[in-house]
């Protein structure tokens, strides 16, 4: 049986950069006009006092479990602007400090039905902002196959994700598959 190991979502490189935004005022996000929901295409802008960062949902050519190679979305820490020329983005103010931060990864533990392969998908979901009035930003990955990222706001954001069973979906034909859900908290 092969074990196949497939990543969607945040490196060591972006832990270390959402980690450092801990103690920071973040001034304002930008991100283009809620067409759907509360749903942005494929970047959110952070603007710090003193720094502007991007959270991108790109495509990545990945090994995805049986296709060989799959553009899969999957959220990147980007520092700097906006990268995409073509979406225009919108001011929306926050004026708060960055409390803690939370990101939120789900684990799929999928076994193909004719046992010839598994497959261990972890899933950066999104990634919580709690601020020191103890009010959340929450950015969560739309889906699979699209860019979007959802933008949450309020109290208890977590509730308003997508449970972590939503990632079995379509699965069920060809895998038994589980999913685990872990919450990582830096403050």
């Amino acid at each position: 049986m092969n074990e196949i190991i497939i990543t969607t979502g945040f490196n060591w490189q972006d832990i270390s950069i959402l980690k450092s935004f801990v103690g920071k005022k973040l001034v304002k996000i930008r991100h283009d006009t809620f067409d759907v929901d509360n749903t942005v295409m494929c970047v959110v802008e952070l603007v710090f006092d003193d720094s502007t960062y991007c959270i991108i949902n790109s495509l990545d050519a990945i090994r995805y479990y049986s296709c060989p190679v799959e553009d899969i979305p999957c959220f990147h820490i980007h520092e700097g602007s906006n990268p995409y020329d073509m979406i225009k983005l919108i001011d929306d103010a926050v004026e708060a400090g960055i409390e803690k931060i939370s990101i939120v990864t789900d684990t799929v533990n999928a076994i193909k039905k004719d046992g010839t392969d598994t497959f261990i998908n972890t899933i950066t979901s999104g990634v919580i902002f709690t601020f020191s009035d103890k009010h959340e930003l929450g950015f969560e990955r739309y889906s699979d196959f699209i860019e979007g990222i959802n933008i949450h706001k309020g109290y208890n954001v977590l509730s308003q994700f997508e449970g972590p069973e939503y990632w079995l979906d379509g699965l069920e034909e060809d895998f038994n598959a589980t999913v685990e859900r872990a919450i990582s908290v830096f403050e």
